[in-house]
């Protein structure tokens, strides 16, 4: 479990810098809907990523293995990442990139904070990984929806990838807006009033 996280680490770091490396040199937004992925570089870091949603599957199974309560906002994730993912490179829609820029981005610091668990060193700030999966969300969310003003390209498959996308990941920003209130902030507001009535036992 330890390759495995790390190995991810490595993996996420490298897609996000290389499609950072990749459209930079590229027209993003223009009407030529098909020049970002006539790029190989930013081809294959596409389908890797891809590829990749499926890897994360066994992020599952190992919870399984381990005897967890696995949500249904995990399965949820992950199924719907591997879908959107597939739809996304299927349809060669650019704004692909935003998903696996900032994704990636995410998932390196998520893996490494696995694998420093796994290694037995505790690391503070759980909640801001979460905290990440959401601004993630929001940031994909307003520039990806630059893309449906070129109407050009807003069409057929990849309309139908947009919409998805955003049903997709509206829902995934409720289910984890529900999860951060649940783990943080209703458990510090309980262990606050826990720890009033305790004062008030001892005075």
């Amino acid at each position: 479990m330890v390759v495995y996280n790390l190995g991810m680490v490595f993996f996420s770091l490298y897609c996000c810098i290389g499609m950072i490396l990749a459209v930079r040199r590229l027209p993003l937004f223009s009407e030529d809907c098909s020049v970002t992925f006539r790029d190989s570089t930013f081809r294959n870091i596409v389908y890797a990523f891809f590829m990749s949603k499926f890897v994360e599957f066994f992020d599952t199974l190992f919870l399984i293995v381990k005897g967890k309560n696995v949500s249904w906002l995990h399965y949820l994730h992950h199924l719907g990442a591997a879908l959107n993912m597939g739809m996304l490179y299927g349809a060669e829609d650019e704004g692909v990139w935003l998903f696996v820029m900032l994704n990636g981005f995410i998932h390196t610091f998520m893996y490494a904070y696995y694998t420093a668990t796994l290694l037995g060193i505790k690391l503070p700030g759980k909640r801001f990984l979460t905290m990440g999966q959401l601004i993630q969300f929001f940031v994909g969310f307003g520039m990806y929806w630059q893309y449906s003003s070129i109407e050009k390209c807003h069409r057929g498959p990849r309309k139908v990838t947009f919409w998805y996308t955003y049903g997709y990941v509206g829902l995934l920003v409720v289910l984890f807006a529900n999860f951060y209130i649940k783990s943080y902030l209703k458990k510090k507001e309980a262990s606050v009033t826990d720890a009033g009535v305790d004062q008030k036992k001892q005075l």
